[in-house]
């Protein structure tokens, strides 16, 4: 059943991948949170890829539908992205 989901949907959605681009502007907005908010490596790292998701969504003018508002309200703050809190 799930692999019959999984081989549809993607016969269905787009796959978008970061740019390097994206990747340099994560790690730059990763920094300044650090400095801005004293997080440390761990909570840097669970919001690595979100940021990557955001700039991502961005860059193809997606919305962005996600139940962790608590981490993209943060991404906000640094980045303008299209947003759904679910």
């Amino acid at each position: 059943m799930e692999l019959r989901f999984v081989a549809e949907l993607a016969t269905k959605v787009r796959t978008i991948i970061p740019t390097e681009h994206q990747w340099l502007k994560s790690a730059e907005i990763l920094s300044r949170i650090r400095g801005k908010k004293g997080y440390d490596v761990n909570k840097l790292r669970e919001l690595a890829f979100d940021v990557l998701i955001a700039l991502s969504a961005r860059g193809v003018g997606a919305t962005l539908i996600t139940c962790n508002r608590k981490d993209f309200a943060e991404i906000e703050k640094w980045i303008t992205f299209k947003v759904v809190y679910w």
